[in-house]
């Protein structure tokens, strides 16, 4: 159920139990201050994509500055940016079990992307556990064809 003035099509997203949501449309005056804040919601995940994007860029711009200064701090007026580095360790799977036998199951996860394309979608649900997690996507609202608007 949709709680809005006009139909919201569904999309191929499924409802917590399973089924497909319907497309039907409740109108419900007192969730109005709800409503307010699904927009609300809306425009606080744009701003922290742009402000996500925005922290990339000057990350890598004041680090580049950084580096061909030769600086390893550089303060501003309220903060010391401080360089540093940080290592990532990519295991091999085979050899770390060579190492371990049996013992290494206890440390290796599956990448679910990486098990699909090699066993298929059924095949790989067959033995795993399954969860459900709640989402909340924000899809935008189309408006209105102006005739609608007229009769309300």
């Amino acid at each position: 159920m949709t709680a809005n003035s006009t139909p919201v099509p569904t999309s191929s997203a499924k409802a917590l139990n399973g089924a497909r949501p319907a497309g039907k449309v409740i109108p419900l005056l007192a969730l109005a201050p709800l409503r307010e804040k699904v927009d609300l919601l809306a425009e606080l995940r744009q701003l922290a994509r742009e402000a996500e994007r925005a922290d990339r860029e000057l990350t890598q711009e004041i680090l580049a500055a950084m580096e061909r200064t030769g600086l390893d701090r550089l303060a501003g007026r309220e903060v010391i940016a401080v360089r540093g580095a940080r290592e990532n360790i990519e295991v091999d799977a085979e050899l770390f079990h060579g190492a371990l036998g049996a013992r290494a199951y206890n440390a290796l996860s599956v990448g679910v992307v990486a098990a699909r394309k090699l066993m298929g979608e059924d095949d790989l649900r067959a033995i795993s556990t399954v969860t459900t997690t709640p989402t909340l996507r924000m899809e935008p609202v189309k408006p209105a064809p102006a005739a609608a608007r007229r009769r309300e």
